[in-house]
């Protein structure tokens, strides 16, 4: 299943502005008051504010180089 909204009161969909306009996974995380989204065949999780603005990305860190590329994040889940 492919997320095109994370927002349902947005008239433009939150997935036009990711890879293959689709969001994979989203989750709420309640102990940093933030939604995390991964892209479909995405590298990175986005962070985003309770207003769906933009924060910060996470990448994965592939041990023993400091490189990202080739790398693809099939799914998340949150726990605290």
């Amino acid at each position: 299943m492919n997320i095109k909204k994370i927002n349902p009161n947005k008239i433009i969909p939150d997935s036009l502005g990711h890879n293959n306009e689709q969001v994979a996974v989203a989750s709420y995380a309640p102990g940093i008051n933030r939604l995390l989204s991964l892209d479909a065949l995405g590298n990175k999780i986005s962070v985003f504010n309770m207003k769906c603005h933009h924060q910060k990305n996470i990448y994965p860190k592939i041990e023993g180089t400091n490189e990202i590329r080739d790398t693809i994040i099939m799914g998340f889940a949150w726990s605290e």
